[in-house]
């Protein structure tokens, strides 16, 4: 087990590394797999030593080999974190002996929902495309599981739950992004996931909230990305489901 997850986890450090490329690139589509990686300083296109996920940056000590100005921690970022969910979702998959088309479907979601995070953290901005294909996703799993109820249940709970928020807010409280990307994983989670996840969400988003608030990093009518606390929740729903679900409905 433990080899496996050495082997998944530097796989998802592979795919970490193209998902801050699709981060960074993602107004010029076109040019995530047209124009070969290079410094965003001195633009010298970057051999293979130099795109080593993470080993390149503790190697080079977090500077470009090149000019030596300093790399920002988000690629390493970005390349670890996705190590680190697709290692754990390798460890759920083998542990609760699930379908191997659930490992497929969770991993393409896990793919795609770490892209929209931070590109939700970094521009405040959830785009359609993305929240597009987590609803293929979806509708890919309900289908092959058969799920259909449980799909309409969690699309209501938790896209009705934000839309009522949405409205109610005129928009202030939570954007519209936001509705529709909980909806969508409300399809792939069912009721009790998506329960899990807002309830998830919202803990974890206002404990960092009154962080920020604290240290006087953000002030109270200023704007917080909320597309990254749904995609913890919807992380955590995705291994904990019926663990979190149960106590959610206990208390």
């Amino acid at each position: 087990m433990f080899a496996d997850l050495i082997i998944i986890f530097i796989f998802g450090l592979g795919l970490g590394s193209f998902a801050g490329v699709i981060i960074c690139r993602r107004k010029t589509p076109f040019l995530i797999v047209a124009k070969p990686s290079h410094c965003d300083y001195c633009k010298r296109k970057l051999g293979f030593l130099d795109l080593i996920p993470v080993v390149s940056f503790v190697l080079q000590k977090g500077k470009c080999h090149y000019c030596c100005k300093k790399i920002s921690w988000f690629y390493p970022g970005v390349e670890i974190l996705s190590g680190m969910a697709f290692a754990i979702n390798w460890y759920f998959f083998k542990s609760q002996n699930q379908d191997i088309s659930h490992l497929v479907l969770s991993n393409a979601l896990i793919f795609i929902l770490i892209i929209i995070a931070f590109i939700d953290f970094k521009q405040m901005i959830v785009p359609d495309s993305l929240v597009l294909i987590i609803l293929l996703i979806a509708l890919v799993k309900m289908f092959l599981g058969k799920t259909y109820l449980a799909g309409f249940e969690g699309l209501a709970l938790a896209g009705g739950f934000l839309a009522v928020l949405a409205i109610a807010g005129r928009g202030n409280w939570m954007g519209w992004g936001d509705v529709k990307l909980a909806g969508a994983l409300g399809i792939f989670l069912g009721f009790s996931g998506s329960l899990a996840m807002i309830f998830n969400a919202f803990i974890i988003g206002a404990l960092v909230s009154v962080f920020l608030l604290i240290i006087k990093d953000k002030k109270l009518k200023d704007h917080i990305p909320f597309a990254p606390f749904i995609v913890i929740g919807a992380f955590l729903a995705l291994w904990l489901d019926q663990i979190i679900s149960n106590y959610v409905l206990w208390f």
